[in-house]
């Protein structure tokens, strides 16, 4: 019987590090340490992993591999639903490679099948030239009103932050602010407006523009922001676009010997797999990214057509635990 052959998945699982960098060391890209080279290189080996996705294309003139433009690597939530993507594009017969940054060049070869883009806000006419050169076979991860016949598999950051300022209103703190992540993340982009509506809805004030801080997604940036907020008192209510941030708020009030869930109410984003293991556990907006993975590849292996345009929003929920107070038991 034929052995079941190794997957990037497989040897990033056994090196300990993203899918991303194992597709990075494969594809000789110079962006890794040589300690981790060498270990994700050995283990391939022992697991005698042969890429042969060129090989394939090049007799069949039908590619298996798809790519994947993000705009950063550094994100959990980014890295935990590109590993459920790819599994469930591997069951399928093809497989993920995880690019950063500008348009790179590679892109503009014959050797992808199609893409998908995951919160980047490319410009309309690159958006266009890419849909162009792969016929349409490219899904995107955030809605973008202006491309025209875009498929799209979208969470419901809408939903999600309308559901997040409802929950920290109903807290007995009322100094709210807000920690957004990236300019240039699409989903950024848009829980700052859901965000924007929510707030002005509840509160029935016109300053967001002065409670909201920009951590660009990084756990350190948001506790620096925080630690500072809390030391000055200025607010005590944190409103945070992901997980990441809302943990350096815990660890700046935990510096500050504050409690969260009784000194200041906290909130997250993305329900990343240490928010139930935080304490106090955190509250969260959660999405089921095996759904939405499972969405996103059954989307990609749809659409062939030039013509062919769909929308698919999967929703997101919010996760109760413990980090915020409330004003009464709730």
């Amino acid at each position: 019987m034929t052995a079941k052959k190794a997957t990037l998945k497989q040897i990033a699982r056994l090196a300990n590090v993203s899918v991303a960098t194992v597709s990075y060391v494969m594809n000789g890209r110079d962006i890794v340490s040589k300690v981790t080279k060498e270990k994700v290189l050995a283990i391939a080996n022992q697991l005698n992993y042969t890429p042969d996705i060129m090989a394939q294309s090049l007799r069949t003139q039908n590619s298996k591999l798809v790519f994947a433009l993000v705009n950063t690597l550094s994100s959990v939530f980014n890295t935990s639903i590109l590993s459920e993507i790819e599994e469930d594009f591997e069951q399928r017969g093809y497989q993920l490679l995880v690019l950063q940054g500008e348009l790179p060049a590679v892109l503009k070869t014959n050797i992808f099948d199609g893409g998908i883009i995951l919160n980047r806000d490319f410009p309309t006419d690159q958006l266009e030239t890419l849909t162009d050169l792969f016929q349409n076979k490219i899904i995107l991860l955030s809605d973008i009103d202006r491309l025209n016949n875009s498929n799209v598999v979208q969470m419901d950051n809408t939903l999600g932050m309308e559901l997040a300022v409802s929950e920290i209103y109903k807290s007995r703190h009322q100094r709210v602010c807000f920690i957004q992540g990236l300019p240039t993340s699409a989903n950024d982009i848009e829980r700052y407006s859901s965000a924007e509506k929510a707030y002005q809805q509840l509160y029935q004030r016109d300053d967001f523009q002065i409670r909201i801080f920009d951590a660009h997604f990084i756990t350190e940036n948001a506790y620096s922001i925080a630690k500072h907020l809390l030391e000055n008192q200025l607010y005590d209510a944190f409103v945070c676009f992901n997980d990441g941030m809302a943990l350096g708020v815990y660890q700046a009030a935990a510096d500050l010997n504050l409690t969260v869930g009784k000194d200041i109410s906290v909130i997250g984003f993305d329900n990343s797999f240490f928010a139930k293991h935080l304490t106090p556990a955190l509250t969260t907006i959660n999405i089921d990214k095996k759904l939405w993975a499972h969405e996103i590849v059954n989307s990609y292996l749809t659409v062939s057509q030039p013509n062919h345009q769909q929308k698919i929003t999967v929703p997101t929920t919010l996760m109760q635990r413990h980090s915020i107070a409330f004003a009464k038991p709730n």
